[in-house]
């Protein structure tokens, strides 16, 4: 969604002037240096989360890199995916998102990709115990859908 894009872009832009303006009032020297250093630390980090977000295909696993954070999920660990417009923080940079269950996270773990069929598509052709319908992807197992 280009609002969230735009909205952390703003939120840098108004960091980084506020950290400006303590240098044109009377205040410590170390109030202006900690404050300015502080802002430039977490403009880098929205600036390197919004050029960073991305999800791999590789050959076994997907993976999800958001900024400095990097998560690798199995194929054999998915039990299903389904469409999500959870506000909940993940590495996503939209609202229209994927929560992928899997096997030894509670959560499982939510992302955007920008082609969510396409994306899904290349993910079922990868593993054939995942069977795509629509946009929700499930896991049979010897005994039918696995619901875990």
């Amino acid at each position: 969604d280009a609002w969230l894009i735009i909205t952390l872009h703003l939120a840098s832009v108004s960091l980084l002037a506020s950290a400006v303006i303590p240098f044109f009032v009377d205040s410590p020297i170390l109030l202006k240096i900690g404050f300015g250093g502080i802002a430039i630390v977490v403009v880098f980090l929205i600036q390197w989360t919004l050029a960073k977000t991305r999800y791999s295909l590789l050959q076994r696993v997907i993976l999800v890199e958001c900024g400095p954070l990097h998560n690798k999920i199995n194929y054999s660990d998915i039990t299903s995916i389904r469409p999500t417009n959870s506000p909940l923080s993940s590495p996503a940079l939209s609202l229209n998102r994927l929560q992928i269950n899997h096997r030894g996270h509670r959560f499982g773990t939510i992302i955007s990709p920008i082609n969510q069929e396409e994306f899904l598509q290349e993910l079922v052709s990868r593993d054939p115990g995942l069977e795509l319908n629509g946009l929700v992807v499930t896991r049979h197992t010897e005994h039918g859908i696995d619901e875990a």
